[in-house]
């Protein structure tokens, strides 16, 4: 039996963007967090928002938006440097990531949603976008 699918059957589960949660007071992370958010932190010689955001891109993932909150400001460059959309989250301080999500709801369909504070060792977005 041969089965015939159209092109469309296997696009649609593919991941069209991304959205990132930034806006968090990284509170377990104080001190450290007293001077830049989390997903600003270092390592291994990278901000961990910006290897992210490089393997999404690598994935072929171009629309990604970032929710700020604590530090807003800290965050403005990744707009210019990586072309991305930033969402800024004004009751950060009082609610949770589902106020983050809430914000951008609309974007909301094949979406991966992120922590801005992941370090992955491999990119594992690479394997859902084709």
């Amino acid at each position: 039996m041969e089965v015939i699918m159209e092109s469309n059957e296997f696009n649609k589960n593919k991941v069209d963007n991304a959205i990132i949660m930034a806006a968090g007071l990284s509170s377990r992370f104080a001190p450290l967090s007293f001077e830049r958010p989390k997903g600003l932190l270092e390592v291994k010689g990278e901000i961990l928002i910006e290897r992210q955001i490089k393997q999404l891109q690598e994935a072929g993932i171009t629309d990604i938006t970032i929710v700020v909150g604590y530090m807003k400001e800290s965050f403005y460059y990744l707009k210019d440097k990586f072309n991305v959309e930033i969402v800024v989250n004004n009751d950060y301080n009082k609610r949770n990531n589902n106020s983050t999500l809430y914000l951008v709801r609309e974007k909301l369909k094949n979406t991966y949603i992120c922590s801005s504070d992941n370090y992955f060792t491999k990119n594992v977005f690479e394997s859902h976008v084709e």
